[in-house]
């Protein structure tokens, strides 16, 4: 889990995409939407657990996100997600 700072979170907060790199070396990311729920940051892949960038998190569990110009490394945590409902209302 990564620990957003108050600056982040309004950044976030801001935001409804980001860019997701998974790993230390490859493409330049995937642009893909992204909610906060209780201080915790989610994204879904569109194509499920088939996609590209699914199975890099997968693999490597961490990566970075770039919401303008501000990147912050992450740690990626592929699971099924609790709260599903509250993730789909935001």
């Amino acid at each position: 889990m990564t620990t957003w700072t108050p600056e982040d979170l309004v950044l976030l907060t801001g935001s409804e995409s980001l860019v997701l790199t998974a790993g230390d070396v490859g493409p330049p990311g995937v642009e893909i939407g992204m909610v906060l729920v209780c201080g915790e940051l989610y994204v879904r892949a569109y194509r499920g657990v088939r996609s590209r960038w699914y199975q890099a998190a997968q693999k490597h569990s961490h990566g970075q996100i770039r919401v303008g110009a501000v990147t912050r490394d992450v740690l990626l945590e592929t699971r099924d997600t609790r709260p599903a409902s509250e993730i789909d209302a935001a």
